[in-house]
């Protein structure tokens, strides 16, 4: 499902709920529904 036009996000987790996955992506917080949500993947930033 799109949200705001993408399908991918890529950001640093900063809290999640039973509910809800807050990441911040350049700076701004986004708050997903997890229905919303089919994957999250973990990812490295060196």
């Amino acid at each position: 499902q799109w949200i705001d036009r993408q399908k991918e996000f890529v950001g640093m987790l900063k809290s999640y709920d039973q509910n809800t996955i807050t990441i911040e992506i350049e700076g701004e917080e986004k708050v997903l529904e997890k229905s919303q949500i089919a994957l999250v993947r973990l990812a490295f930033d060196f």
